[in-house]
């Protein structure tokens, strides 16, 4: 599968899971690799580590090249 490979722009989301991603290292002006794994499941690599995410959370997150 093929990864996103950028940096944090955007990210849409309520205040309560925008703080749950910023101690995942999924912040704007962060780095990431966003990968998908199956339909349901995105691994994301960040300077924290890696973690899962679901879709609904990744279509959440722009990224810029």
């Amino acid at each position: 599968s093929k990864g996103k490979k950028g940096t944090v722009k955007l990210i849409f989301e309520d205040e309560q899971l925008s703080k749950i991603l910023n101690e995942q290292g999924i912040r704007p002006g962060n780095k990431i690799m966003l990968k998908n794994n199956d339909d349901n499941v995105y691994n994301v690599e960040t300077d924290k580590g890696k973690f899962s995410i679901d879709r609904k959370t990744a279509s959440k997150i722009i990224i810029q090249n």
